[in-house]
């Protein structure tokens, strides 16, 4: 095994294959420990990112500032990221060796073969991160839905505009903590409130809901 990727022409794509597999194999699993799906200070859920607001935790706060659309997986897969250039020496390495030495093709041909091969690999993995993406936007919950819904306050929110708390109210189903402000009077803790609008800064400016 050994001789043959190493005799001849074969270290010109046993050298890529084993190199790009490894780095290949590191950027995949950093990613999978969450190194490449940085989100920001917005909230996630399973996967997805929401415009301005936080995951409902039960036993803590969400964190504080507004969040912003975080754009979807593809950003972690680009024409010339490490995990493509990986991918592509990866294939090119594969695809070379297995031409050259498990087809018997001369050295042109298996060039041609790697390249190709590499290109595949590139191919596959936009596509595999395209789905991923996908599925991200899938769960996405836009900040506008949470107009006319109900909720509690989860931190106390000042009277008149000045300053923020934090609303928890269930958006499409799913729970979310939204930053809130108040237009009128001080609303503590626990305190009903309805949304009645959306604000510039990604915030909800709420009022009590008596109904």
């Amino acid at each position: 095994m050994l001789e043959q990727m190493t005799s001849d022409f074969a270290p010109l794509f046993a050298i890529p294959a084993i190199a790009g597999s490894f780095f290949f194999l590191l950027r995949f699993i950093m990613m999978i420990a969450g190194a490449g799906f940085d989100g920001d200070a917005g909230g996630h859920d399973m996967g997805g990112h929401d415009l301005g607001a936080h995951d409902f935790d039960a036993g803590g706060d969400a964190g504080d500032g507004a969040s912003h659309h975080h754009d979807d997986s593809t950003d972690s897969f680009k024409v010339l990221s490490i995990q493509s250039i990986a991918g592509f020496i990866m294939g090119f390495g594969w695809g070379g060796l297995g031409a050259y030495r498990g087809l018997g093709w001369d050295i042109e041909m298996s060039l041609l073969a790697a390249i190709a091969g590499g290109g595949l690999i590139v191919w596959i993995l936009a596509m595999i991160f395209k789905s991923i993406g996908l599925l991200h936007a899938s769960g996405n919950i836009a900040i506008q839905d949470a107009v006319g819904c109900t909720g509690s306050v989860y931190v106390g929110v000042p009277a008149r505009n000045e300053g923020r708390g934090k609303v928890r109210l269930v958006v499409n189903s799913r729970a979310r903590i939204f930053n809130a402000v108040s237009s009128g009077e001080e609303l503590p803790r626990n305190t009903r409130v309805k949304v009645v609008m959306v604000n510039r800064d990604n915030t909800v400016t709420i009022a009590r809901d008596d109904s």
